[in-house]
C-alpha cells in the first residue's frame, strides 16, 4: 500500500537517519563498559573505557562509540562557554548504547551553578541513541541534552532536567525520545531545531512567569507527530502550558500533526500560546487539542497578536475567564497582527465567563470552521469582534457564508467530529480561504470540489456499521499506543489500592476526560469501562482525591493517550489485534 501523505514526515526522518548512519558506517569501534580494562584506544571489551567522554575523546570522525549497560556519572568535557557535559560529542561520530535506555544511563550533576554537570552536549553532526540522560542541571539553558549545530539524538529519554530538558539549537534534531518530568519545561527549540516522534510529558515549572511547559519555540523551529501531555505551568502568571511560541519567529516556526493533550497555565494559553508578529505567522497545522486548562484565558489556544492554526481538532478545553477553545488578543490599529483560524473544529469548550468556544478583546478571524456545542455564563460558542467567514454556529454569526444549527457530527459524546453524509457543513466552505493541504486525517483537503467547513474532508457513512473488534487491553506506562484501525473500542479493567486506581501496573484515577465517566465501588470496578475507538480519538487520566472525586485542574497525572490511526503495526501482547507502540514519550545562547 502506497503511504499517506501525512507519513511523509516520518519517511523523510528515516531517510535523514539511514543517510546519517550510512555516511558514519564506522571507521573504528571504541568501547565503553565499567567491567573495561580502561586502556586506550579502547579497541574491544577487553580494554573498555570506563567513562564515555575518553572513548569520545579518541575516536575520530566516522568512528563507533558503543556504550554496555550501567550508570555513567564520572568524566566530562567543558563546552566553548565552560559549562560542564557528562558527555560531549563535538565531531561526526555515533556514540550507541548495546542494550537501550532502560538500562544504559548518563547522570548528571545539580545543583544550578558553577557545579553543575549537563547530561550531553552534541554538535557538529554528532549522533547519539539509546540512553537515559537523568538529573541534568545546566547553568544556562538544557540540563538532559543540547544539540547544536546538526547534532541528533535519537531513543533516549531525558528526566530529571534542570532549566528545560532539551534545548535544539542550529538544526539540532530530537527525535524518538521521551522527554519526562523534567523542571521548567520540557523542550526548548530556536534557530531551526527540529522535534520529531516525541513524547513530551508531565514537565512542571513553579516559575511565576514560567513559558512552555512542554515546548518553548523562540526564532523559528519545527515540532512534528508528537505527544505533548500533562505539562503543568503553576505561575499565576505563566502562559503555553503545552507550547509556547516566542515573539522572533522569523521563518518558520510550526508544530503539526501532534496531539496536546491535558496541559495546564496559570494565565493563558492552557495548551498553546501563541505570540505573532506583522511579518511571519507561528502556526499550528493538523493538531487536536484538547482537556488543557488556562486559569484565564484560552483553555486551548491563546493569540497574542497574531498566529494561525489551520485544520485542528479543538475539544474539551476549559478557561477560568474566557475563550474556552480559543482566546484571541489584538488591537484595531494593526489589523494584521491578528490571530487566525482555518478549518477548524471547536466544540465542547467551556469558559469561567463567556466565549465558551472562542473569546477576544481584539479582532480575530475564523475561516471555514465549525464552533458548536462550547458553553460559558456570557457566550456560550463565541463573542463578539471575531470575524467569522463561511463558519457554522449557533447564534448565525454575522459575515459572509455562515450557517446556524447542528453539523451532524459522526458522534459528539466520543470527540468523533467527522461529518455525517447529511451535514449541512460538507462542501459549503469557501477554497480561498484554505490554508492546509491535508485535513486532520491527513487526506486531501478539497473533495467534491468545495471545501468543508471543520477539521475533517473525509465523511463518514453511518449506515456502514462499525466492525465489531473488542479486546482486553492492559494500560501501562507513560506510552502512547497507535491503534490500527478497524477497532470499535477497547475494554479497560482496573483496581483499588490505597485511595488509587490502579491501570496494572501504574496508578490513574478512575474517570477519563472525554465524557466517560465510570461509576467505582469496592475493590474493583463495578463494571468495566468501553471506550469507543474513533479515528483520532483520545483520552487520559486524572489522578482522584481520597473520595475518588476530581482533584483541581492544576495537577495532572501520568498520562496515557490512545490515537488510533492507520499505519505500520506489529502484533503485540497477544491479543489478537495489531498495535503500533511507539513512545511519543534567544538571539544568543551560552552553551
Amino acid at each position: 500500500m502506497a503511504a499517506s501523505v501525512s507519513a511523509i514526515p516520518t519517511i523523510i526522518t528515516m531517510l535523514f537517519l539511514t543517510l546519517l548512519v550510512c555516511r558514519q558506517s564506522p571507521a573504528a569501534t571504541r568501547y565503553v563498559s565499567p567491567a573495561g580494562g580502561n586502556t586506550a584506544p579502547y579497541t574491544d571489551w577487553a580494554s573498555a573505557a570506563h567513562t564515555i567522554q575518553d572513548a569520545v575523546d579518541v575516536a575520530v570522525s566516522n568512528d563507533l562509540v558503543l556504550v554496555g549497560d550501567g550508570v555513567y556519572d564520572a568524566g566530562g568535557a567543558l563546552s566553548r562557554f565552560g559549562y560542564s557535559n557528562r558527555v560531549m560529542v563535538s565531531k561526526s561520530i555515533a556514540l550507541h548504547s548495546v542494550n537501550g535506555p532502560a538500562t544504559t544511563i548518563i547522570l548528571g550533576k545539580g545543583p544550578v551553578g558553577i557545579g553543575s554537570v549537563r547530561c550531553v552536549y552534541v554538535t557538529n553532526g554528532g549522533f547519539i541513541t539509546g540512553f537515559t540522560l537523568k538529573n541534568g542541571y545546566a547553568d544556562s539553558l538544557g540540563g538532559g541534552a543540547f544539540l547544536d549545530n546538526g547534532g541528533v539524538l535519537s531513543n533516549c529519554v531525558i528526566t530529571g532536567g534542570e532549566r528545560y530538558g532539551a534545548v535544539l539549537y542550529w538544526n539540532g534534531l530530537l527525535t524518538d525520545c521521551i522527554v519526562i518530568s523534567n523542571n521548567y519545561g520540557g523542550v526548548y527549540i530556536s534557530r531551526d531545531g527540529r522535534l520529531e516522534g516525541c513524547t513530551i510529558s508531565d514537565n512542571v515549572s513553579t516559575n511565576r512567569y514560567g513559558k512552555g511547559g512542554g515546548v518553548y519555540i523562540s526564532m523559528d523551529g519545527v515540532v512534528d507527530r508528537c505527544l505533548i501531555s500533562g505539562n503543568r505551568l503553576t505561575g499565576d502568571r505563566s502562559e503555553g502550558g503545552g507550547v509556547y511560541f516566542g515573539q522572533e519567529p522569523s521563518q518558520l516556526a510550526v508544530v503539526r500533526f501532534s496531539t496536546i493533550v491535558g496541559n495546564s497555565a496559570g494565565l493563558e494559553g492552557g495548551g498553546v500560546r501563541i505570540t505573532g508578529n506583522e511579518y511571519d505567522w507561528a502556526m499550528l497545522d493538523n493538531c487536536t487539542i484538547c482537556s488543557n486548562t488556562a486559569g484565564d484565558a484560552g483553555g486551548g489556544v491563546s493569540f497574542w497578536y497574531g498566529g494561525r492554526v489551520n485544520d485542528c481538532r479543538v475539544f474539551a478545553n476549559n478557561a477560568g475567564w474566557g475563550g474556552g477553545g480559543f482566546y484571541f488578543h489584538a488591537d484595531g490599529l494593526h489589523p494584521i497582527q491578528r490571530g487566525e483560524a482555518r478549518n477548524c473544529t471547536i466544540a465542547g469548550n467551556s469558559a469561567g465567563m463567556h466565549g465558551g468556544g472562542t473569546g477576544t478583546d481584539g479582532p480575530s478571524v475564523v475561516y471555514n470552521s465549525i464552533v458548536c456545542f462550547n458553553t460559558a455564563p456570557g457566550s456560550s460558542n463565541y463573542d463578539s469582534y471575531t470575524t467569522f467567514s463561511y463558519c457554522c454556529s449557533d447564534p448565525l454569526p454575522v459575515g459572509t457564508g455562515n450557517i446556524r444549527g447542528d453539523p451532524l457530527f459522526q458522534d459528539v459524546h466520543s470527540a468523533d467530529y467527522h461529518l455525517l453524509k447529511m451535514s449541512p457543513c460538507i462542501n459549503t466552505g469557501n477554497n480561498a480561504a484554505t490554508n492546509g493541504l491535508l485535513d486532520l486525517d491527513g487526506l486531501p483537503r478539497i473533495r467534491g470540489g468545495t471545501v468543508n467547513m471543520g477539521c475533517y474532508e473525509q465523511n463518514r457513512d453511518p449506515g456502514i456499521p462499525p466492525p465489531a473488534l473488542n479486546t482486553l487491553l492492559a494500560l501501562s506506562g507513560n506510552v502512547t499506543k497507535v491503534v490500527d484501525l478497524p477497532t470499535t473500542g477497547i475494554y479497560i479493567m482496573g483496581t483499588k489500592s490505597a485511595n488509587a486506581w490502579v491501570v496494572v501496573p501504574n496508578e490513574f484515577s478512575g474517570w477519563i476526560t472525554n465524557r466517560i465517566v465510570q461509576t467505582l465501588s469496592g475493590l474493583e470496578w463495578a463494571h468495566m469501562v468501553y471506550v469507543p475507538i474513533v479515528s483520532s480519538n483520545t483520552l487520559f487520566y486524572r489522578q482522584s482525591g481520597a473520595d475518588f472525586s476530581a482533584v483541581s485542574t492544576g495537577f495532572v497525572s501520568r498520562t496515557i493517550v490512545l490515537v488510533p490511526e492507520t499505519g505500520s503495526v506489529f502484533w503485540a501482547f497477544g491479543l489478537g489485534w495489531p498495535v503500533l507502540r511507539h513512545y511519543r514519550k534567544k538571539r544568543s545562547f551560552r552553551h
